[in-house]
Formats: structure tokens, C-alpha cells, sequence
């Protein structure tokens, strides 16, 4: 994000501060009495669970990120680029004038390429592997602190988190949220785009409302049917993200060459398909206007296809070039599938030549060892006798192998051909790895409009299934709800409780709400809660109508001190 001025009333931070995510401040020791001041003290080590790691102030500074330059692999750099070239890259990345930004990766980078003990990596693992940098606009959030995201049941961040680390819940322990309730996302990128937009809902009435057009174009006309193809195209998205991460360490497994093909392909479909719908679909709109070029997505696409032979790829469980790309290798592969026939029929040959109680030989290849003629141990009193014209070589529990001046030859003629051919193929790999990593901003362009995409169907599928209405956004202070009912209810019972809410800003601003227990207060305050919150991150709402304005923040008190377990009686 760019350098702007600090607050000690700002919410951005605050929110930030208190997000449901585990949070890792790195940070010098007089900045974390300071910080600790805005948040106090408790909040900011108990409370929020927050861990801290104390970076010597020499280490933020714009003087070592640029003289540590080479411990950064960023996927879009040109490899061609100098020292000063690289250092100017880097800087053109950000905002102009963003020295704290500078100083703040300087110190984030000391870390990543340290130990836990304050050592330097090895050369092999101190480089900071970088797919994208994004700009992170601050402005038009709704605060929703942890307490209510929470009590409103909202996203469980700490069973994502064990998840996360492999360990699933059982059934009995999965507890319902809005979060499960809106997921339809088909992919992993939506499904992780939708857990940010759910986790920072917005104030900016322009934002709420062009979602809210989207997954209004979705539910009706032809949006029902460009809905319906385009979760088809979804299904055949895969993960780009951290195929690129693993391209970029020169990682990649044989399955990722075919999933980014059909990923990319996947991507080609759906702007395609979208792209004569800009005005109602706003992601497909903002890609063009940061003139994408979708030429480059099929381009990428094409260049794969040609190269890589996806079946055998999976086969073999390597990488393997198609023929025709490269006739030196094609001449091999030949070689190499010739192979067995003539062994066979130069091992007829070698019979004859050997002493007559050897009734079967072969001759065999073994990478890096060389070809070999075998003969069963069995037929040879002593493995290691020197037979006539044979060198022993080794034996196994079958068979004893021998070198001759027939394997002499063939290791002239052929050599480790299996070899030659892998090397070569690794050889091309790279090459269209590093072809591939120079359109990567290109690339996550689509991913990111794939990603919104899949969370504007999610909210629309969300809304059909659950028979949500549009919520209407006004200027004037007020909530109107008609007829609304808690959505998490709907989930586990037909017996759905329908309440109106109207409160108007010019005439109160506090309502009381009394009743015996068991009356349905909880739930009353959650659902008029539920739905200011879905609102804000455009969504439709659990209700008959509702006429609802842009609020700063969404604040949850219960009836236990702060910084005990949240329960689930109110105050």
C-alpha cells in the first residue's frame, strides 16, 4: 500500500491490527510500545492473538533492499536486467515516493531469509520467490472487528486455519457459517477471493452496487444461461497461482504442465465469453480499461500445446517435448524405441558365439552403467570366469552381466541415449518456463478476473438457492428491513421466523430490545446484523426488502470481558 499519514483513530489500521487471520507484526522496539499505546497493551498481546518479532532498525532501510536485490526472484522480471537495472525494477513496482513502503519490505525480506534463530539460509533457501505485487487500496472498509465476525458466525478463520495445515474437521465438528452458506465458488482462487471480500466488507456505495448489478444480470434474461456456462468453464480452472510459484522455483510436477494448459484455454473461454457483457459485469470491464491484452492468454496456451506432450507427461511422470519441436531429440526418441528390437536381435548373435551349456543370453541398458550382456547364473558355474571375449561386470539374485566388444560398440554408437533425451527435454523445459514467467502479470490479470468472477456467480447462486432478495442502498441514515429471517436458521430448519426492523437515523439512533429468555432476542439483533453485513459486501439479503445505508463499522459486545472466550448471550 502507498505511504500516507498515521492516525491513532484509524480504522484501516485497527482493523488490521484485530484481523481474524493470525497476524506476524515485524517491527523495531520502540515502534512496539508505540503501537502497543493505540491498542493498549492486553488487547494487542492477548486479546488478538497477535505474535511480534523485533528487526533491528538497520535492516529497514532502502539502502539494504537495494543491496539485497539478488535474494528476490520476481516471476515478471526480465532475466536480461544488471545490477541497476534490477534495483530500478524494483522501485518502479511501487507508488512514486513510497520510501516507507521500501523500508517496510527491507525488513520483511530480513526475515524471510532468515532462521528462527537470526541466521542467514542457505544459498538455496534464502531467495524470496515473488509471483505478483499489488497495490492494497485502504479506503471504503467497513470495520468488523473479531468479535462480531465471530458471535455473527460469519467465517470460522480457525478451522480454516487447521484445514490449512491438513486437518479436517470431522463432520460433528463442522459448525454452519455465512461463509459455507455463500460458497459456490468452483475454484480455489474465487474460493480464497471470496474469503477477502467476506473478511473486508466495503462502505463504497459504488462498489456495493456494481456487485449487487452483476448478481442481478446473473439471476435474470441471459444472465441465467451465461451463469449456467460459465461455472462450466470454472470446473476446468486450476490453481495458476501456485503452478507459477512452483515454475519460478523450477518445481513444477508433469500434472502441471496439463492443468495450466486447460487452465489457460479455461481463462481464454470465459473473457471470451464475458467480454460482451462489460457494462453489467465490472471485473471484465476493469481488466480491459488496465489494457490487458487477451491475445497473450492464447499465445501462452498455444506455445504449450505445441511443446508439451501432456499424455505422455502423465504417462512417464516427466516432462516430455511432442515430436517435431526439436529434430535432434526427435532422432533420439527414434533411437531410443528402436532399442528393444535390435538388442533383441544382436543378443540372437551373441548365443551363437558363447559355449554351448548357455542356452539364453540378453542384451540390456542400464543408464550411466551401459549396455550389458546378461546370462542366467545358473547356466555359468562361476559368475566372475572369464568366458571367452566377456568381461564380468556384476551380478543380481538372476542373472550375472558381462561386457563384450558387441556392448563396447553399442556404448560408442548409442551412449545414454535415455539420458541425452531427458536433458535435452529438461533443457526445453526451461526455456518455456522462463517464456511463460515473462507474461505472468498477464496471467494473474485473468486469474484475479476469474477469482471475482467465480465469488459474483457464488453470490448469485447463494441468492437463488436461498430465495434472497436486493437490498436497496440510500443516502439517508436508515436500516429498513422487511420481513427478514437469520440465514444460518435456514440452513437447519424449514421453520423460518420472519421480522421487520426500521430504524431511522433522524428520528433515534439507539433501540432497546427487551424479552423474557428464549424469546428470540439473539437471534432478531444477528439477523438485522446478518443482513447490514451482506449488504456491505454486496450481496443479496435474507429478506422480503430492505433499504439499508453505507455504515463505518459493525461493533459486537457480549456478556463476558473482553478478553475471555466470546459466548453466546449478549448484552
Amino acid at each position: 500500500m502507498p505511504d500516507s499519514p498515521f492516525s491513532l483513530e484509524d480504522k484501516w489500521l485497527k482493523q488490521s491490527l484485530f484481523s481474524n487471520n493470525r497476524l506476524v507484526i515485524l517491527i523495531t522496539e520502540p515502534s512496539l510500545k508505540f503501537i502497543s499505546s493505540i491498542v493498549g497493551t492486553d488487547k494487542f498481546h492477548i486479546s488478538s492473538g497477535i505474535q511480534t518479532e523485533i528487526i533491528p532498525q538497520s535492516y529497514y532501510s532502502e539502502q539494504f533492499l537495494m543491496d539485497s536485490h539478488q535474494m528476490m526472484s520476481i516471476s515478471f522480471m526480465p532475466n536480461t536486467l544488471g545490477d541497476f537495472g534490477r534495483k530500478v525494477f524494483i522501485k518502479s513496482l511501487f507508488p512514486a515516493n513510497s520510501k516507507l513502503v521500501l523500508r517496510a519490505l527491507s525488513g520483511l525480506l530480513y526475515r524471510l531469509t532468515r532462521n528462527a534463530d537470526g541466521l542467514r539460509l542457505t544459498l538455496n533457501q534464502n531467495i524470496l520467490n515473488i509471483v505478483d505485487v499489488q497495490l492494497l487500496q485502504r479506503q471504503h472498509m467497513l470495520f468488523v472487528d473479531k468479535s462480531a465476525m465471530k458471535y455473527l458466525q460469519i467465517i470460522d478463520f480457525h478451522e480454516t486455519y487447521k484445514v490449512s495445515k491438513g486437518i479436517l474437521p470431522s463432520e460433528a465438528n463442522i459448525s454452519p457459517t455465512l461463509f459455507k452458506i455463500i460458497n459456490h465458488c468452483l475454484t480455489i482462487q474465487g474460493t480464497a477471493e471470496l474469503r477477502k471480500w467476506m473478511g473486508s466488507p466495503i462502505s463504497s456505495e459504488e462498489i456495493i452496487t456494481r456487485r449487487l448489478d452483476a448478481v442481478e444480470f446473473f439471476l435474470g434474461g441471459k444472465g441465467t444461461q451465461l451463469l449456467s456456462e460459465i461455472r462450466t468453464i470454472l470446473k476446468r480452472v486450476g490453481n495458476i497461482q501456485k503452478i507459477i510459484l512452483r515454475m519460478q522455483t523450477s518445481s513444477a510436477i508433469p500434472s502441471d504442465w496439463r492443468i495450466i494448459i486447460h487452465t489457460l484455454d479455461a481463462m481464454e473461454a470465459l473473457i471470451t465469453m464475458c467480454k460482451p457483457y462489460c457494462e453489467e459485469l465490472y471485473p471484465v470491464q476493469e481488466l480491459f480499461l488496465a489494457k490487458f491484452d487477451p491475445a497473450i492468454i492464447g499465445s501462452v496456451k498455444s506455445w504449450l500445446i505445441h511443446v508439451v506432450d501432456t499424455e505422455k507427461t502423465e504417462k512417464e511422470q516427466r516432462f516430455v517435448v511432442r515430436r517435431g519441436v526439436d529434430t535432434t531429440l526427435d532422432k533420439w526418441n527414434e533411437t531410443y524405441a528402436c532399442l528393444p528390437d535390435l538388442l533383441s536381435q544382436l543378443a540372437e548373435d551373441e548365443l551363437g558365439k558363447l559355449r554351448e551349456n548357455i542356452r539364453t543370453c540378453g542384451l540390456i541398458y542400464f543408464p550411466l552403467v551401459g549396455y550389458l550382456l546378461k546370462i542366467p547364473k545358473v547356466e555359468v558355474e562361476t559368475p566372475d570366469i572369464q568366458l571367452s571375449g566377456l568381461e564380468f561386470a556384476f551380478t543380481d539374485n538372476e542373472m550375472a552381466y558381462y561386457r563384450n566388444e558387441t556392448t563396447r560398440i553399442l556404448d560408442q554408437r548409442y551412449g545414454d541415449v535415455m539420458y541425452a533425451i531427458v536433458d535435452a527435454e529438461t533443457t526445453i523445459m526451461h526455456h518455456l518456463q522462463d517464456r511463460l514467467l515473462i507474461h505472468t502479470q498477464s496471467i494473474l490479470q485473468a486469474s484475479q478476473l476469474v477469482a471475482e468472477i467465480d465469488c459474483l456467480c457464488a453470490f448469485a447462486m447463494a441468492a437463488k438457492h436461498m430465495e434472497w432478495t436486493r437490498p436497496k442502498i440510500v443516502d439517508e441514515n436508515c436500516i429498513h428491513i422487511h420481513k427478514g429471517w437469520y440465514p444460518i436458521q435456514q440452513t437447519v430448519s424449514t421453520n423460518i421466523i420472519k421480522n421487520s426492523f426500521y430504524s431511522d437515523g433522524s428520528k433515534h439512533k439507539i433501540t432497546l430490545l427487551t424479552g423474557p429468555n428464549g424469546s428470540g432476542k439473539s437471534i432478531y439483533m444477528k439477523t438485522i446484523a446478518l443482513i447490514t453485513y451482506l449488504t456491505h459486501i454486496g450481496s443479496y439479503i435474507p429478506a422480503e426488502g430492505a433499504k439499508i445505508c453505507t455504515f463505518d463499522a459493525i461493533h459486537i459486545l457480549t456478556g463476558t470481558a473482553l478478553l475471555k472466550e466470546i459466548t453466546v448471550r449478549p448484552i
